[in-house]
């Protein structure tokens, strides 16, 4: 794209410049010349201008060197040839000499011009190369510091990361514990309960075995009660008549009292039992108390 750009710029500078040669010096410059001075002009004004961003290398200074050398000896050449026209004319008569130190003065100029200008633009090429350093080493340095930047936010990334990972860990396994608590406080809830359903269950039985005991115990002392009421009816009418008469007369009626005794030693006997039982009740009832306490302390 530079090439082209430069290439119409040639062209468009090129014909002006011809057409003006040719009018005030037809003679002097032919059009290998002028693209020659054209060319240089447009190198300088490329090499000179500050937004130009490219260098020129040891290739471009050498043609620029060469070109200016031959655009002297062009010169040389017209000067010569526009003298000899004067000559000829008789318009002016210079010796030869003072020609020559002309020449010579002119050329020194123009090397002195040529190396100002080469002098320019070394200084510019170095001056461009000491920016382009500078940016090069500024567009390190960012990229370092960037590369540093991002380095450290990987680093805080993975360390926050790895903190987050931590915490959920301990989040997770203080939710585990939690649970494991929970469970067993479930299980200490069963467990009790079940101990307490079962404790029930036994109370119940044992209530249940109590109240059947005082049911048996309840008809033996109605038996037994049954019992003695039959003897005292049986043996009412004696024994009545026994305890009406004095002590000596029941000592003679040896018949009543066999029958007498028979019924006291009865009823003994049943009342015996009947204390045995209710003893025996007690006992059962007192244990099954005792059991049942123990089951609901």
């Amino acid at each position: 794209m530079k090439k082209y750009i430069l290439i119409l710029l040639l062209i468009t500078t090129m014909v002006p410049s011809v057409v003006f040669a040719s009018w005030w010096n037809p003679f002097s410059w032919n059009l290998k010349n002028v693209f020659n001075y054209i060319f240089n002009i447009k190198k300088e004004q490329v090499i000179e201008s500050p937004s130009q961003k490219d260098y020129i290398n040891e290739d471009e200074l050498s043609t620029t060197n060469h070109n200016t050398t031959e655009k002297e000896d062009n010169l040389e050449i017209s000067d010569g040839n526009a003298k000899q026209e004067e000559l000829q004319d008789g318009k002016i008569n210079i010796p030869e000499n003072d020609n020559q130190s002309v020449k010579k003065e002119e050329i020194n100029k123009i090397n002195e011009a040529v190396n100002n200008n080469i002098q320019k633009v070394e200084q510019t090429l170095d001056l461009k190369r000491i920016e382009q350093e500078k940016i090069e080493n500024q567009i390190r340095i960012e990229e370092q510091e960037e590369a540093k930047k991002k380095e450290e936010e990987e680093t805080r990334r993975k360390e926050e990361e790895k903190i987050r990972k931590k915490e959920e860990q301990k989040r997770l396994e203080e939710e585990e514990e939690r649970l494991e608590k929970e469970q067993k406080i479930l299980e200490d809830e069963k467990r009790e309960t079940e101990e307490l359903e079962a404790k029930v269950k036994k109370v119940r039985l044992l209530t249940e075995e109590m109240e059947s005991i005082n049911y048996d115990c309840e008809d033996k002392r109605y038996e037994y009660q049954k019992e003695v009421n039959d003897i005292e009816d049986k043996y009412y009418d004696d024994i009545e008549k026994i305890k009406s008469q004095p002590i000596i007369l029941r000592a003679m009626n040896a018949q009543i009292n066999q029958k007498y005794t028979e019924a006291m030693e009865a009823i003994d006997r049943i009342q015996t039992a009947s204390i045995r039982l209710e003893n025996e009740c007690k006992q059962k009832l007192n244990l099954l108390k005792r059991e049942i306490d123990s089951i609901l302390r």
